[in-house]
C-alpha cells in the first residue's frame, strides 16, 4: 500500500512538461485528485483490515449479518410464570410490530429526522458537527445508524477494538468515529430502515438496569412496549440523552423538561397536533416503576442450586446463560410453590407458638441433663463473620471484640407479623434468632423426578440458607427404611420375627486418625424394651429401634450405608452401628430423592428442576 502511494508521489513530481499551459493545470489537478482518491481508499481499506494493527479490529461480514447482543436467559415455571433472569445487561429483544409507532416517531424527532433520507451518514449533521469543533463547541450529531453501530460492536471499548493509533491523544476519538461510519455504511447495505431503529432500541441503555425498549417498558411502567403511550414514549426516548441525569425515579424535574422537549420535537416535525402538545405537556409523568435487581437467576431459595446446574450443562455445551438469551422451563409449578410456602408458614408459626410457650422464661440451649449450655451465645458468636472481622482488627482481644459485640445498634428483625424495626446488640440477635424454627419442603414426582415444590425455609428475605438442599442433619428414624429394604432384599420376609430387647454393641471408630473403642446402647422412644417377639413388619411400623439395630448389626454397617446409596443417598455415610437410626448427616433433597425410589418399583430418578 505504501509503494503505490510513493509511486504516484514519484510520478507527479516527474512530471515537467515544457510549455506552461491550461492543459497542464487541468491534468496536475487530476493527477492530485487521483492521488487524493486512491489514498483515501487504501486508508479506508488499511482501517477495515486493521493494518499494523494500527486502528483495531472491525466488524466482520459474518458479525455484520448476524449481530450479537447480550440477552438476559429467562427462567419460567411449568405453567409458564416468569420467576427470574440471568443477564449481565437486561435485555430481552422485541420486533418492530410488537413496539408502539410513538416510540419510533420520539426518536426520529429527536435523534435522526433524515433517517430515511441518508445511508448512514448525515452530511448536513457531520458538516455542523466538524463547524462546532472548530468553534470549541460539544455537540453530537451521530445518525441512528452510527449510535447502533457504536453500541453493538463497542467500537470504543470491546477489546481488540482499539489499535495503536488509539491510544494517541486526539486520534481514538477520530479513529473511532470513522470505524463507526464505515459500520454504519454496512450495516445500511445489510438491514432495512425499520431493522435498524429495531436493533437500535433493543439495544440502548436506559438505565436502572434495563437494556432495550422491552425491559425499559416494563421497569418504568409496566408494560409491553406496544401499549406506551405517547408521553411515555417521549420519556424513555429522551432518557437515551443521560439515562442518570433524566431518570424519572431519581430526578422527575429533569425528567419531565426532558419528556416535554422531546414532545415540542415530535410538534416541530409533524408528528402531533398542537392541541396534543398542549395537552400532552402538562401531564405528570406517572410511573409503575418495577426494577429488576437480581440479575443471578431466581431469587429463591432453590436458586443457587438452579445455577450450579444451569452453569454445569451451560460449560459442557458451550452456552452463556448470562448472555446467550437461553428460555429456561422449570419443573416446578407455581400453583404448588405457593401453597407450599403458605402451607409452611401456617404450620411453622403454630409450631413456633408452642416452642415459645414451652420455654418461655428460659433457654433452649441445654444439655442432655437438663442444664443451659454455659457460654452457648459467645461460642455461637465466633463463626460469625462480624466476630473473624473484630478478631482481626483487635488483634484476638477477646474483651475487645465482645465489648463491640454487646453495644446496640438498629436494625430490623423478622417476626411472623412482619418485619420490625429494634434495637439489638450482636448477641442480642444471635439470642433472638437462635429461638426462631426452621423447615424445609420439598415435593417430588418419583416417575419422572420433576420437583415440583422447592420451599427451603421460612423468609427467604431474613434467612437465605436452604433446608432443602444445602442443610444437612440426622435424619432419625427416617433413615430405618434403608435398613427393612435390605432385609427384604437379602431374603427376609415381612413375617420374619425379631426380639425387642436390650442391644449392646461394642465397636471401633475412626478419631483423628487414632482407632478408639466405643459402646453403643440405643434405646427404645417408649424408654423400655417389652421383650416381645414381633414381625418386622410390626417392629417397622412401630419404629422400634432396638430390632432397627439388630438387623444393622446382621447386615454390617457397611451394607445398609451401600444399600442407603442404591437408593440414592449421595453424602458420605460413616459405617458405624448407629448408621440404621439415622447417625449420619444427609439433607432433606437426598432423602426425599432415595424415598421416591420405594414408590417408582425401585428405580431411582435424579432429583431435577430443568427437565432433560
Amino acid at each position: 500500500m505504501l509503494f503505490a502511494v510513493k509511486s504516484l508521489l514519484n510520478a507527479i513530481k516527474t512530471t515537467r512538461p515544457t510549455p506552461v499551459s491550461s492543459l497542464y493545470y487541468i491534468k496536475l489537478c487530476w493527477k492530485y485528485a487521483v492521488l487524493v482518491v486512491v489514498s483515501f481508499w487504501l486508508f479506508l481499506l488499511s482501517v477495515q483490515h486493521n493494518f499494523l494493527y494500527l486502528y483495531g479490529k472491525m466488524p466482520d461480514l459474518e458479525s455484520l449479518e448476524n449481530p450479537q447482543l447480550e440477552i438476559a436467559s429467562e427462567v419460567y415455571t411449568s405453567d409458564g410464570v416468569l420467576v427470574g433472569k440471568y443477564f449481565k445487561e437486561n435485555r430481552s429483544p422485541t420486533d418492530f410490530e410488537k413496539i408502539s409507532p410513538f416510540v419510533f416517531k420520539a426518536l426520529l424527532a429527536t435523534e435522526d429526522i433524515r433517517f430515511y433520507d441518508h445511508s448512514g451518514i448525515d452530511p448536513g449533521a457531520t458538516v455542523s458537527i466538524l463547524i462546532s469543533v472548530a468553534k470549541g463547541e460539544n455537540r453530537g450529531g451521530s445518525t441512528i445508524t452510527q449510535q447502533l453501530a457504536k453500541n453493538l460492536y463497542k467500537t470504543r471499548k470491546k477489546s481488540g477494538r482499539i489499535g495503536l493509533l488509539g491510544y494517541i491523544p486526539g486520534l481514538k476519538t477520530g479513529i473511532a468515529k470513522l470505524k463507526e461510519w464505515m459500520t454504519a455504511i454496512q450495516l445500511e447495505r445489510n438491514f432495512t430502515k425499520e431493522e435498524i431503529m429495531t436493533m437500535y432500541l433493543n439495544t440502548v441503555d436506559f438505565g436502572s438496569n434495563s437494556f432495550g425498549i422491552k425491559t425499559a417498558s416494563k421497569t418504568f411502567f409496566n408494560k409491553k412496549p406496544i401499549d406506551l403511550k405517547i408521553e411515555e414514549a417521549a420519556m424513555l426516548v429522551g432518557m437515551l440523552k443521560a439515562t442518570t441525569s433524566y431518570n424519572p425515579k431519581r430526578r422527575y424535574k429533569n425528567a419531565f423538561r426532558r419528556r416535554n422537549t422531546v414532545i415540542n420535537q415530535m410538534l416541530k416535525y409533524d408528528f402531533i397536533s398542537r392541541r396534543m402538545y398542549d395537552s400532552l405537556t402538562v401531564k405528570p409523568i406517572v410511573l409503575n416503576y418495577q426494577q429488576e435487581p437480581h440479575s443471578d437467576g431466581v431469587r429463591d431459595y432453590y436458586g443457587r442450586y438452579l445455577t450450579r446446574v444451569l452453569q454445569k450443562w451451560a460449560d459442557k455445551n458451550e452456552f452463556d446463560i448470562y448472555t446467550d438469551g437461553l428460555k429456561i422451563h422449570l419443573t416446578i409449578d407455581s400453583r404448588m410453590q405457593q401453597h407450599g410456602k403458605e402451607a409452611m408458614e401456617e404450620h411453622m408459626k403454630a409450631l413456633q407458638k408452642r416452642f415459645d410457650g414451652h420455654w418461655k422464661g428460659q433457654n433452649p440451649w441445654i444439655d442432655e441433663k437438663g442444664k443451659e449450655i454455659p457460654d452457648f451465645i459467645e461460642n455461637v458468636a465466633q463463626r460469625t463473620e462480624i466476630y473473624k472481622i473484630l478478631k482481626r482488627k483487635f488483634n484476638n482481644n477477646q474483651d475487645s471484640i465482645f465489648h463491640y459485640l454487646n453495644q446496640p445498634k438498629k436494625m430490623t428483625v423478622f417476626r411472623w407479623k412482619g418485619s420490625v424495626d429494634t434495637t439489638f446488640s450482636s448477641l442480642d440477635s444471635l439470642r433472638y434468632y437462635k429461638k426462631i424454627l426452621h423447615a424445609g419442603l420439598v415435593t417430588m414426582d418419583p416417575f419422572s423426578g420433576h420437583i415440583k415444590v422447592w420451599v427451603g425455609g421460612i423468609n427467604y428475605d431474613h434467612f437465605e440458607y436452604d433446608h432443602v438442599q444445602q442443610s444437612k442433619r440426622q435424619p432419625g428414624s427416617t433413615f430405618k427404611a434403608f435398613v427393612y429394604a435390605t432385609a427384604i432384599d437379602k431374603g427376609y420376609s415381612p413375617c420374619f420375627k425379631m426380639q425387642d430387647k436390650y442391644v449392646r454393641v461394642k465397636y471401633r471408630e475412626l478419631e483423628n486418625g487414632d482407632s478408639v473403642d466405643k459402646e453403643w446402647t440405643p434405646g427404645n422412644a417408649t424408654g423400655y424394651f417389652s421383650g416381645q417377639t414381633m414381625t418386622l413388619r410390626y417392629a417397622m411400623g412401630r419404629s422400634i429401634n432396638s430390632v432397627a439395630a439388630q438387623l444393622t448389626m446382621m447386615f454390617g454397617p457397611k451394607t445398609i450405608a451401600d444399600y442407603a446409596h442404591k437408593f440414592g443417598i449421595s453424602s458420605p455415610l460413616k459405617p458405624i452401628p448407629s448408621i440404621g437410626l439415622g447417625s449420619n448427616d444427609v439433607s432433606l433433597f437426598e432423602m426425599v430423592g432415595a424415598y421416591c425410589t420405594f414408590v417408582n418399583d425401585g428405580n431411582w430418578n435424579t432429583p431435577m428442576l430443568v427437565p432433560e
